[in-house]
């Protein structure tokens, strides 16, 4: 792939980011599959969380990793809706620091504690 892209010893990194673009997709399903691959050789169950920003703007990333994580084989828990009809960014530390708060942790371990409930699957030990 970094033949393909153009990419060799003398590449600066900026040029090396932006030739290995068109392949972001290919690499993280790469990357997906391998650590998919590595929890099964440890009998572990791979878990795909999908955890929003509270506040911040869907940036349509999600969708696509979403998918390839699924391809890969992970189990997918989705918390993508988990603020909704709430003030997000109320749920942050600040203004300028968008992680989660300790309303929204509680939120988040809440709603994990649910999926995981409804779910057994995913606190099985793998065989």
């Amino acid at each position: 792939m970094i033949h393909q892209a153009g990419i060799e010893g003398e590449t600066n990194l900026t040029a090396a980011d932006r030739a290995l673009r068109p392949y972001n997709s290919d690499i993280m399903s790469w990357i997906y599959r391998r650590i998919v691959e590595l929890c099964h050789q440890h009998s572990i169950v791979p878990v795909f969380i999908i955890l929003p920003t509270a506040g911040a703007p869907n940036t349509g990333r999600v969708p696509e990793h979403f998918q390839l994580a699924k391809e890969a084989g992970f189990q997918i828990v989705d918390l993508s809706d988990l603020y909704e009809h709430k003030d997000a960014p109320s749920l942050r530390v600040s203004d300028w620091d968008v992680h989660p708060d300790v309303a929204a942790h509680e939120l988040i371990a809440d709603r994990l504690y649910k999926e995981l409930k409804n779910n057994p699957a995913l606190l099985q030990k793998l065989k």
